[in-house]
């Protein structure tokens, strides 16, 4: 874990092996966190588009390939909190992924993309690098309040 506190904010970030037990003891780690910066009430979306962030980047990213690394940025700033899931895969194309409807949800016969979908409900705004292997989900964290 590496943290850097500043008069702007907190940035937190963690490096796990591509396996999807590594998710929950990291996550219990970031948790503890955004738990003493956050009041509850939005954890429960932050936990979900972290994770489902986490995971597709081990399967789809990694592929599973435990020697690839994931990496977990959290910056909370000024009423904002920014989670980046970075893998070490090539990237996917997002462009195609949200180009029809704005929406990947709608083809139920395939076998992933939902959890994206799920994501974007929860977060205020989802985006990609260029090349698709960063994921950046923006929370505004005004609305439910920060603990001080």
């Amino acid at each position: 874990m590496e943290k850097l506190q500043t008069g702007t904010g907190v940035y937190v970030s963690w490096r796990l092996p591509s396996t999807l037990s590594a998710v929950h003891g990291v996550w219990a780690r970031a948790a503890v966190e955004l738990e003493i910066r956050i009041k509850p009430e939005p954890m429960f979306g932050i936990e979900l588009v972290t994770r489902e962030l986490m995971v597709n980047a081990i399967r789809h990213g990694n592929l599973n390939d435990s020697r690839k690394q994931v990496r977990l940025d959290v910056h909370i700033r000024s009423g904002c909190l920014l989670i980046r899931v970075t893998d070490e895969g090539s990237g996917f194309n997002w462009r195609n992924e949200f180009t029809q409807t704005g929406s990947n949800a709608a083809d139920e016969q395939k076998p992933s993309g939902r959890g994206l979908q799920i994501a974007r409900l929860f977060a205020t705004k989802i985006t990609y690098n260029r090349a698709g292997n960063t994921a950046k989900a923006w929370f505004d964290i005004t609305q439910q309040g920060v603990n001080s």
